[in-house]
């Protein structure tokens, strides 16, 4: 893609940015990318990002290049039609599957990696997904600050719907935190959410028409959901 007359949308380049930094690039991609970096500061602030958000996971974890085998693999997959389409979606899969590895790594060998470190205090975080899948989204909880960091990996909304989270305590109605928008967005924790953090809590995701609940609840059938997890 960026060797070709093609354009890069916002999306593709944080995209790339984050194959970079999980390594799935291919080598004439990798190369091509590194070449794009040493011009472009608004994609070296991309992969800067990508290593700060997931540096957390990758400590302990030794990496792992794929093999020749694999790559021709998805190489005879895809195809060698230029669809712009299907690129886009291929690269947030393989953006999502990089996080899905380093995130199932992470946890599994946290205890051992750090078994007398304690939670970071008041910071919780959420996978949310559906059950046996990858993440659709991240959601971050800072009780100290009062901010709720959301991160979608992979969702996309039926075309002319929107994508609403919703918090759920237990026992209690869904509380919305919003429609869901592309690219990472911070919002304001609810006092409840801040006060509820440390007990159980859901969070859940909806299709909804266009711009949202109109009767501040679900109204659509939820797609995804995950427990909110100290961090």
């Amino acid at each position: 893609m960026l060797g070709s007359a093609m354009p890069m949308t916002p999306e593709d380049a944080d995209a790339l940015a984050g194959e970079y930094v999980l390594g799935t690039l291919g080598a004439d991609e990798r190369a091509a990318f590194g070449r794009a970096l040493e011009r472009d500061p608004a994609l070296r602030a991309l992969v800067a990002d990508w290593e700060r958000r997931l540096s957390p996971l990758a400590q302990g974890v030794e990496p792992v290049s794929p093999t020749a085998d694999v790559w021709r693999a998805i190489a005879q997959a895809i195809g060698p039609d230029p669809v712009v389409q299907l690129r886009r979606q291929v690269l947030r899969w393989r953006v999502a599957t990089g996080v899905a590895a380093a995130l199932a790594a992470s946890l599994a060998i946290a205890p051992w990696l750090r078994p007398a470190a304690p939670p970071a205090a008041g910071r919780y975080v959420a996978v949310v997904n559906r059950s046996g899948d990858l993440p659709a989204l991240i959601v971050r909880v800072d009780v100290a600050t009062g901010a709720v960091t959301l991160r979608p990996v992979a969702m996309e909304p039926p075309a002319g719907r929107s994508l609403e989270l919703w918090y759920i305590r237990d026992g209690a109605a869904p509380r919305s935190l919003g429609v869901v928008h592309d690219g990472a967005q911070q919002v304001a924790a609810p006092a409840e959410l801040r006060n509820d953090a440390r007990t159980s809590i859901t969070f859940a995701v909806s299709v909804e028409p266009s711009g949202g609940s109109p009767t501040g609840g679900p109204t659509g059938p939820v797609i995804y959901s995950g427990k909110l997890i100290p961090e």
